[in-house]
């Protein structure tokens, strides 16, 4: 096995980071129709103790947003129509807590007591989401 480990602590994060970033995570679209997307190949956080640790760091550099709203269409809404890579949602995305802003979109008519919907997505595709809420027809 080859000692990982003994590389110098500078190498280890380049490759944490070629790793873990958005930037090589992002999947170019199958078809125009189709959002671009995201797949973080995560197995190296189970690695070891150690390994987890730095690599923790590598992915928290990463800019997450994540949007919460009340709206139940809001995520098919935003990925097909805005064509906004998402990278998660459901529980995973309501227990994420490594994002950097949270966007709550209040509507109206629809009590706060009521369920709400969570995403995440990258910083580089918050121009995308805003102009695709922006001019929804909502």
């Amino acid at each position: 096995m080859f000692p990982f480990l003994h590389l110098p602590a500078e190498i280890r994060d380049q490759i944490y980071h070629d790793i873990l970033s958005t930037d090589n995570a992002r999947c170019p679209p199958v078809d125009d129709d189709e959002p671009a997307s995201y797949k973080f190949d995560l197995a190296i956080l189970h690695a070891n103790k150690q390994i987890h640790h730095e690599a923790k760091k590598a992915f928290q550099d990463n800019v997450f947003i994540k949007i919460t709203t009340p709206w139940p269409e809001s995520i098919d809404h935003i990925s097909s129509e805005g064509r906004v890579p998402i990278i998660t949602t459901g529980h995973r995305a309501e227990h994420f807590e490594s994002f950097h802003l949270w966007i709550w979109i209040d509507t109206p008519g629809v009590p706060l007591s009521g369920p709400v919907y969570s995403m995440l997505i990258c910083l580089e595709d918050l121009p995308a989401f805003t102009r695709m809420w922006h001019f929804s027809n909502l």
